[in-house]
């Protein structure tokens, strides 16, 4: 999921919280339309800041009637003749070639079928049979969907939690930003 964040200093400090894709969030960053906002390994534009909050390792989301499971899980190659889910190009051209080395380097090209820019999304077509998908272990988070997952410990590919923000906004609410800049990576 991407996440931005718009706050507000009256007396506190309010987050508005909306999902977009990466494009829309660099162009808001741009034109001050937000102040911050958070993306799984993004391209993050020359003029604007950022800081990885979070690494998370990938996991492979499968149906529940899919023969491979923890137990018999061997390598990300048994993989290679299914169909994928994976989000749209346009929605995040690092994330998703991040997602196709992690095919590539299993010694296959990912065949995919649906593109969806959302998380969610993507766990109810896995859950309907329509394919598997990968995602941050993160991205599990406070979802009871009724699909199993096996997490891809042994790859080199992570999932960068990342944090963007227009220099110019520093100004604004140093405190916050100060704050966020000294945030250790977990």
């Amino acid at each position: 999921m991407r996440l931005y964040a718009r706050f507000l200093l009256v007396n506190r400090i309010k987050a508005v919280l909306k999902e977009m894709n990466n494009r829309d969030q660099y162009l808001a960053l741009q034109k001050n339309k937000l102040d911050i906002c958070f993306a799984t390994n993004p391209l993050v534009p020359f003029n604007l800041k950022n800081k990885v909050l979070h690494i998370d390792n990938f996991v492979i989301l499968l149906p529940e009637n899919h023969p491979i499971n923890n137990s018999n899980y061997s390598s990300f190659s048994v993989f290679a003749n299914e169909d994928f889910i994976f989000p749209s190009v346009a929605d995040g051209p690092n994330y998703v070639h991040i997602l196709e080395s992690i095919c590539m380097d299993a010694g296959f090209t990912p065949k995919i079928i649906h593109e969806t820019d959302s998380a969610s999304t993507s766990f109810r077509l896995v859950e309907a049979g329509l394919g598997i998908s990968i995602e941050s272990i993160s991205s599990l988070s406070g979802h009871e969907f009724p699909i199993k997952n096996i997490e891809l410990k042994n790859i080199k590919q992570k999932a960068k939690l990342t944090m963007m923000w227009n220099p110019e906004k520093e100004s604004e609410y140093p405190i916050l930003f100060n704050l966020l800049k000294k945030w250790r990576i977990s």
